[in-house]
């Protein structure tokens, strides 16, 4: 199972980033391997290599598919039974269920335009100091 992970490359790296954002940062106890997650970048038309802020999207979909398949793998195994991390492995699938919910909702923060797209939609404010007073206009 190849690990690789990169922390000054969180920004350039998509495959860095997703591991950030999932917590799997450390190489002694893994969430998925390296190839899992590209199979995840793939499947969004993406590489391990893509810039996750050129592709803010799809780079959080695939993130939010690793944490899919993680939790479905963890759900999977008995109550009992403790994982590397140290927690009841469905309750480690719940976080995981609660972080793909986070990326999902962070897709439309990501593709949003700038709210000031139609600035005839917004009242507009007084700013002392900056703003000609009202009379003298």
């Amino acid at each position: 199972m190849a690990f690789t992970y990169t922390r000054s490359t969180i920004v350039t790296r998509a495959l860095d980033w997703i591991r950030f954002r999932l917590g799997d940062t450390k190489s002694d106890r893994t969430h998925l391997d390296d190839d899992e997650i590209s199979a995840m970048l793939v499947g969004r038309n993406l590489t391990i290599e893509s810039v996750p802020d050129d592709n803010a999207a799809a780079v959080r979909l695939a993130a939010r598919d690793c944490c899919l398949a993680k939790a479905a793998a963890l759900g999977d195994e008995s109550e009992i039974v403790v994982t590397e991390v140290g927690t009841v492995k469905n309750v480690a699938a719940d976080w995981f269920l609660k972080l793909a919910d986070v990326l999902e909702n962070e897709v439309g923060i990501a593709t949003a335009g700038p709210l000031f797209a139609n600035p005839k939609a917004y009242s507009t404010t007084f700013v002392q100091g900056v703003d000609a007073l009202p009379d003298e206009e």
